[in-house]
């Protein structure tokens, strides 16, 4: 029988799944603050392309679990 995860299941793929390597990539992508600031600022606030934007916005909610809001949001 195959594991199908939970589709509602919200938590950081680390503690949902401690021994994939999603969760441990995602981690290390958060703590580069200099990416998150990239990220929000020149692809997710840009309004040039709209294409661009949706994908930086997909990128965020993977990541926000790991996201310290606070240094992000304050820029």
């Amino acid at each position: 029988m195959q594991n199908n995860p939970d589709p509602m299941d919200d938590r950081h793929p680390l503690k949902s799944q401690p021994s994939h390597p999603l969760g441990h990539l995602l981690k290390m992508i958060t703590r580069v603050e200099s990416f998150v600031n990239k990220l929000v600022i020149s692809y997710l606030i840009a309004r040039d392309n709209i294409e661009r934007n949706v994908l930086a916005a997909r990128l965020i909610i993977n990541l926000l679990p790991g996201i310290d809001t606070n240094v992000v949001l304050a820029v």
